[in-house]
């Protein structure tokens, strides 16, 4: 039974409001464009592992899809998380294609892609151990049983040559191909046979991870070194792109092609919470989508139900990025 469902990245949104809100001739364009295509690429790979998973046992295990859940220390995130009563599996999920090098000596990981150009990344198995660690005290601290707790790679691309080198050649728990997940899962319900978890305690977890996920609110603009105002401002037409939308009554119109929409404003205010901040006050909002009524402002505000506080000018209005649906509309 799938608890938590694995919604489109907000750092895909984020980065897909960034790119659509500079200039086409913008210095940052081509980085945010790489980076769209490899985050895009490992979304990809978690839908996959979602397609296999549906072949589990019905009402035999919880799965939660891309939880971020706060440590100790930092926040941890975590793909996919698998529980049952007799015990928990993390997976993280990675659409690599080429040969993949495993250095068990060296701890190092490498890939020698299609070009034959060799790279190295961050070691998806010391990740995992990691994850495994902060999830481990995350449930001791609220005094849940303790539980065996697995982890996996799982390499998405099925043409994906996976290699080690070294002494210790003993990657073959953690790093499986994405066609033997339902198997392996199946191999340690197995092992473990016996429940530790109550489905009262089953039924508390799975609420608290819920209610702990916290999405990341870190800033695209200081992550690419970009200043607001180099943001395009105003509403942009649905038909032709272009950022020409004049209010007229109570509608939008735009100046270049003509096209109308009563709720163009939208994405607009959406793409503000992206790239700018998570609350909007009613002359920022005026500001953003170049408008001169803060009567009008305040209607539109109040027709997109968000989180308002304060009175009058000093009011707040604030987004739940939990229920908001951010995708952009083509």
């Amino acid at each position: 039974m799938i608890i938590k469902s694995r919604g489109l990245p907000i750092r895909i949104l984020k980065g897909e409001a960034l790119q659509n809100r500079l200039p086409k001739n913008h210095e940052k364009q081509a980085d945010i464009e790489r980076d769209l295509k490899i985050r895009w690429k490992g979304y990809s790979g978690e839908q996959s592992l979602d397609y296999f998973l549906q072949f589990l046992p019905r009402g035999k295990y919880l799965i939660f899809h891309d939880l971020r859940l706060k440590g100790e220390r930092n926040f941890f995130q975590m793909d996919t998380l698998i529980l049952s009563p007799f015990f928990a599996l993390i997976i993280e999920v990675k659409n690599y294609s080429g040969t993949l090098i495993f250095d068990t000596e060296l701890n190092q990981f490498t890939r020698i892609n299609h070009q034959n150009k060799e790279e190295g990344f961050q070691d998806p198995i010391a990740q995992a151990r990691r994850q495994h660690l902060q999830l481990f005290s995350w449930l001791q601290e609220r005094h849940f049983p303790q539980i065996p707790l697995e982890y996996l790679i799982v390499i998405s691309d099925p043409s994906t040559i996976i290699k080690v080198v070294g002494q210790n050649k003993t990657i073959d728990p953690f790093v499986i191909h994405l066609d033997q997940i339902v198997n392996k899962i199946e191999q340690f319900h197995s092992y473990y046979k016996k429940p530790l978890l109550t489905q009262l305690q089953m039924k508390r977890m799975a609420e608290l991870l819920v209610e702990s996920h916290t999405p990341t609110q870190k800033s695209i603009l200081e992550e690419y070194k970009i200043e607001q105002d180099e943001v395009i401002k105003g509403v942009q037409c649905m038909k032709c792109n272009s950022f020409s939308m004049i209010r007229e009554k109570y509608q939008w119109k735009c100046t270049q092609c003509q096209y109308t929409s009563k709720k163009a404003h939208e994405q607009s205010i959406k793409d503000y919470f992206l790239l700018i901040e998570s609350h909007i006050t009613n002359k920022k909002c005026r500001e953003f989508l170049m408008l001169s009524s803060s009567k009008t402002t305040h209607t539109i505000l109040k027709s997109m139900k968000l989180i308002a506080s304060g009175e009058k000018k000093g009011r707040v209005y604030q987004i739940d990025y939990k229920k908001i649906d951010f995708r952009r509309q083509k």
